[in-house]
């Protein structure tokens, strides 16, 4: 049985979640995330974000690291080919962290660090 404080969470949708943030900011996520549905789209035979992920959910441990790796690295490369600037890719980053924790990704910030530290700089 999930607890109630869980189940008022999860409920709550992703866009009251980022409501009371700058707009800019709340912009910048929303750019993030339609980015991440088109590289979804283009690179997984037109999946869904949200087919991505329960598919990275269903995976344990270093398996669901790597693949969170691969899907955040073909999200940068995307971004790259589509001539995004590194600033932007970097802003991106930070802001895509908030879409995989709302989608219950834990393992997302060490990812991100490791990304950071080798694609980026």
């Amino acid at each position: 049985m999930t607890s109630f404080l869980v189940e008022k969470n999860t409920k709550r949708s992703f866009s009251e979640k980022i409501a009371k943030l700058a707009v800019k900011t709340q912009q910048n996520i929303n750019a993030s995330r339609k980015s991440f549905s088109r590289v979804c789209i283009e690179y997984y035979d037109g999946r869904s974000e949200n087919d991505i992920f329960a598919e990275l959910k269903t995976l344990k441990g270093n398996e669901q690291t790597q693949a969170i790796q691969d899907v955040l690295q073909s999200w940068i490369d995307w971004q790259y080919q589509n001539d995004s600037l590194t600033t932007s890719v970097k802003q991106y980053i930070s802001k895509i962290k908030r879409i995989f924790s709302h989608e219950g990704i834990s393992t997302i910030l060490r990812t991100l660090m490791s990304l950071w530290n080798t694609s980026l700089v």
